[in-house]
């Protein structure tokens, strides 16, 4: 049997390609899913999977580690809205910090001491990326405050991946790909910023090594948190990313310029920390979209983009 290893936010895109990289090294994969969690894409990856449904609850959580017993853990579960308002507030505090907090005690009753969890740019804004850039992150960077005293009471041994704008096949997230391809194709042109915005995208196939290696250095049980950055090696402008867009894909990509402000409060250009030891990106922006183009059954173009 493989190392047991418990995958939190595996239904999400990041979480279940992990999963089926997990399952692929041999591991023992099992994943903490909602009652309301939909299951079929996660079985579609990684169906060697065991899908636990937890009931919210402290207790509820505990035991079901409890009857893992678990090596490690990757908790890539949270909850993101990058404008938050009223309705959003319990939701997020209870998925980015309580959800969060309940992991970390069950890890301590069941034993394990080694965790991987997800970190996202928005943590760093600020001209020292030292601040919150939203709600979102400041929950995330609450929860990294308990990760802390639970990392010192329980000797966990945390190493906190912090992660870019991931991308690849099989996305079902409405990001800049997805806008793209739709602008392409007869939707609305990709709305662009008033002013430049600089973005770090990161292949998932990297994003996911990035993670794994994470994952051994948690081997060294050295207690504590130490955070590293899984950057994707050049930062672009969006002009620059529609670029490659279109060189990937042999076709124009229609765009409004100017189509909305830019917010108050915006990271122009993302931290930029200590990368993951023993980690580097492999795939090209280039080569990443021609991979997603592949990977969702587009063909290759049969010339230059015009």
């Amino acid at each position: 049997m493989g190392m047991r290893t418990i995958v939190t936010g595996a239904t999400g895109y990041l979480g279940r390609e992990l999963a089926a990289r997990l399952t692929a090294d041999g591991r023992t994969v099992h994943a903490l899913v909602r009652s309301t969690s939909n299951l079929e894409r996660l079985r579609g990856v990684a169906p060697a999977v065991t899908c636990h449904v937890h009931d919210g609850t402290t207790e509820g959580i505990a035991t079901v580690f409890g009857d893992i017993d678990p090596e490690i853990v990757f908790h890539l579960a949270s909850r993101y809205r990058r404008e938050d308002s009223p309705s959003d507030l319990e939701d997020m505090v209870e998925s980015n910090v309580l959800f969060g907090t309940r992991v970390l005690d069950a890890m301590r009753r069941a034993g394990c001491h080694r965790l991987v969890a997800a970190g996202s740019a928005f943590e760093h804004y600020g001209e020292g990326g030292d601040q919150a850039l939203n709600l979102y992150a400041a929950t995330k960077r609450a929860f990294g405050e308990i990760l802390a005293y639970y990392a010192d009471v329980a000797a966990i041994d945390a190493v906190v991946t912090v992660l870019y704008d991931v991308y690849g096949p099989d996305d079902e997230r409405r990001r800049l790909p997805t806008l793209m391809r739709e602008a392409q194709h007869g939707g609305p042109p990709l709305s662009l910023p008033s002013r430049p915005i600089n973005v770090d995208m990161l292949f998932v196939d990297d994003a996911v090594a990035a993670l794994v290696r994470a994952g051994a250095l948690t081997a060294e049980r050295r207690p504590g948190v130490r955070r590293f950055a899984a950057s994707g090696g050049s930062v672009r402008s969006i002009p620059d990313v529609v670029g490659a867009f279109e060189r990937a894909s042999g076709r124009p990509v229609p765009v409004a310029p100017d189509a909305y402000p830019v917010p108050d409060r915006a990271i122009d250009t993302p931290w930029r920390g200590p990368q993951v030891p023993g980690w580097a990106p492999k795939v090209s922006l280039e080569d990443g979209f021609r991979l997603l183009l592949a990977g969702d059954g587009e063909p290759a173009p049969s010339g230059p983009s015009k």
